[in-house]
C-alpha cells in the first residue's frame, strides 16, 4: 500500500509486532515493493488492487482476505474486481518476486 515506503511508522502491525518487522521487513523486500510499485503506476492500478488482480487470477482461488480496517480500503480493494493483467506484467511481476529484476 505504501505504507512503510518511509520506514515502519508509529501505530502500524509492524511496530507492534517487531518480530515480523525483523523477518519480512528487509531492504531487499523493500526494492521488491518499490519495483512492483512502478508495475502497479503504469497499468493504473494502487498496489493493494495489483496485489489483489495477482492473488485473484490463480487458478482455485475465488476470493482473498484483505484485512482492511476502514472503508476507503474497502473501496480500493474492489479496483481490483475484473483487472486482468498483462501477460507482460505478469511476467515482471514473477521477475521481481523472484528478484530477478
Amino acid at each position: 500500500t505504501g505504507r512503510y515506503d518511509e520506514g515502519i511508522p508509529e501505530g502500524s502491525r509492524f511496530a507492534r509486532y517487531p518480530q515480523f518487522a525483523e523477518r519480512f521487513f528487509t531492504e531487499e523486500n523493500r526494492k521488491k515493493v518499490q519495483k512492483l510499485k512502478e508495475v502497479a503506476d503504469a497499468l493504473g492500478l494502487t498496489r493493494t488492487q495489483l496485489a489483489l488482480a495477482w492473488v485473484l487470477r490463480l487458478p482455485g482461488i475465488s476470493s482473498a482476505i484483505t484485512g482492511a480496517t476502514r472503508p476507503e480500503q474497502i473501496r480500493e480493494s474492489l479496483g481490483a474486481a475484473g483487472v486482468d493483467l498483462p501477460e507482460e506484467a505478469l511476467q515482471r511481476i514473477e521477475a521481481i518476486l523472484k528478484g530477478e529484476a
